[in-house]
């Protein structure tokens, strides 16, 4: 059985997870009711693991910021964590992880669609719907990807791309697989999560990829304050209708893992997925 953290309006992140694994994993690990599978996101917290009974198995998952857990219990199996910091927080060495499990999509027969779009932009589903996000992209003629739409047309449309703008972290670990040079935005995401939440999640990844941690701030100001929403709006529209008109700010601070890590990294997840399909055959 996979675990993940189900958004009612549908987050790529998370649903990547059941579009993914069954494609990956043995039908004993899919099918049992008494095997929790945990694989992409930051869900290694009380409010999701206290609920599972039976075995737990952690396939590259995140550990989410100030929630402590102590020991790990016998139950759980820990096939490798998303970064060092995940790994440090539950073992105090670092190391315990590859990478985010997202990566996965490289073990795939999946075929990434030809370059259609110069440059794209995803928001952080929790963002979404704060903005009419898809009306300012269209007046800067750039693609709109849309953090809540299908799993496979979001995988087309980032792999379609030659720049992606993405404040959702896995636009940008979906691009930086397909090699698409993304760049970090931060908007709003960070009210919701928490920016400690915000900040360790990326970093972890980042720092398993060997990745700077470096981001365009939407706005100093709006990044500060929380002025009334409507007030907020109104505020975003003019500075992102700005910050797009600078493509080459994004361009330069584009990044990509390098090509032997990400190659390093693949060929771990490969043999960890074995090792586990062969333990649970």
């Amino acid at each position: 059985m996979i675990v993940f953290f189900k958004s009612k309006r549908g987050n790529f992140g998370d649903d990547l997870n059941t579009w993914l694994f069954p494609q990956l994993l043995s039908e004993r690990i899919l099918k049992s009711p008494e095997i929790n599978f945990l694989g992409i996101g930051t869900i290694l917290f009380t409010e999701i693991t206290q609920k599972l009974v039976g075995e737990k198995i952690i396939f590259g998952s995140g550990y989410r910021f100030g929630h402590f857990w102590g020991e790990l219990h016998p139950s759980w199996k820990v096939s490798f964590l998303r970064g060092p910091i995940s790994s440090y927080l539950l073992f105090r060495d670092t190391h315990h992880y590859i990478t985010d499990s997202a990566y996965a999509v490289l073990l795939t027969q999946y075929q990434p669609p030809t370059k259609q779009y110069k440059l794209a932009f995803m928001p952080h589903y929790q963002t979404r719907n704060l903005l009419d996000f898809k009306k300012v992209c269209e007046t800067a003629n750039i693609k709109y990807i849309d953090p809540c739409q299908s799993v496979e047309k979001t995988l087309g449309e980032i792999a379609s791309s030659e720049l992606l703008i993405t404040e959702a972290m896995h636009g940008a670990i979906l691009a930086d697989a397909f090699r698409v040079p993304w760049t970090r935005i931060q908007i709003y995401s960070h009210y919701f999560e928490g920016r400690q939440v915000a900040e360790q999640k990326w970093l972890d990844w980042l720092y398993s990829m060997e990745l700077k941690p470096q981001t365009v701030s939407f706005s100093p100001l709006l990044n500060q304050l929380l002025p009334p929403r409507f007030v907020w709006r109104q505020l975003a529209k003019i500075v992102l209708n700005q910050l797009l008109s600078d493509v080459g700010q994004f361009s330069q601070l584009a990044q990509l893992s390098s090509e032997p890590i990400l190659q390093s990294k693949v060929a771990q997840l490969h043999q960890a997925m074995e090792d586990l399909n062969f333990e649970y055959r």
